[in-house]
């Protein structure tokens, strides 16, 4: 059986595991859910996020590395290999804890570089959020890719800038315009799809105010 001790954090669809050096994502059963769907779907995501990884990892973006599985823990943990992501465990602050009005250009700046290379290499994060980002001697990773894909599409892209948007406002209120418009403008020199990408975040952000 799982031991609650071992779980550093818990989400609706995953446990994080901690063991050692490394970080197990684990997706459970749900027993909600069909067996059949529930085996289907727990199964594509957990292939999805790891062929996300392996790509990040050739673009040499700030991300959690894939690593070898611990069998003995795993199996100790009740862990299905078919359903894990073992990756290296990342020693860092989130974001969210250590952003100021003093200090948050460099970041800024480095965050608008890793969605950019995402960006153009047609990956979307999903949940950005700087509580998905971890700082590690002052170097800016993304973490926890669970809702990231593969996509070609200038509308998921500027969704993308549109859910970091709204997070900012949420964690950041009283710099979160300026935190945004510095990640904004190094995206922009980043990537050559940024114009494009800006023009649809213009058009979502209308849809989300128009809902209100």
């Amino acid at each position: 059986m799982t031991s609650a001790r071992q779980i550093i954090n818990k989400g609706a669809e995953a446990e994080i595991f901690q063991h050692k050096n490394k970080i197990i994502k684990y997706r459970p059963e749900k027993t909600y859910r069909h067996n059949d769907i529930d085996l289907r779907l727990r199964r594509f995501r957990t292939n999805r996020e790891t062929k996300v990884l392996q790509k990040l990892a050739e673009l040499k973006v700030a991300a959690p590395q894939l690593v070898s599985a611990d069998t003995e823990f795993m199996q100790e943990h009740g862990i299905d290999s078919k359903f894990a992501i073992n990756m290296q465990f990342i020693e860092g602050n989130q974001l969210k804890t250590i952003l100021s009005a003093d200090n948050f250009k460099p970041y800024a700046m480095q965050v608008g570089d890793l969605i950019a290379k995402m960006h153009n290499n047609d990956i979307v994060h999903g949940d950005l959020t700087t509580s998905n980002m971890l700082v590690d001697e002052e170097k800016v990773y993304l973490i926890d890719f669970g809702l990231s894909n593969f996509s070609t599409k200038v509308e998921d892209k500027a969704v993308d800038l549109h859910l970091l948007k709204e997070a900012l406002n949420s964690k950041h209120p009283l710099i979160a315009d300026k935190l945004f418009n510095s990640i904004v403008e190094r995206y922009k020199v980043q990537s050559p799809d940024a114009l494009d990408v800006l023009k649809r975040f213009e058009q979502v952000e209308l849809r989300g105010k128009n809902k209100h």
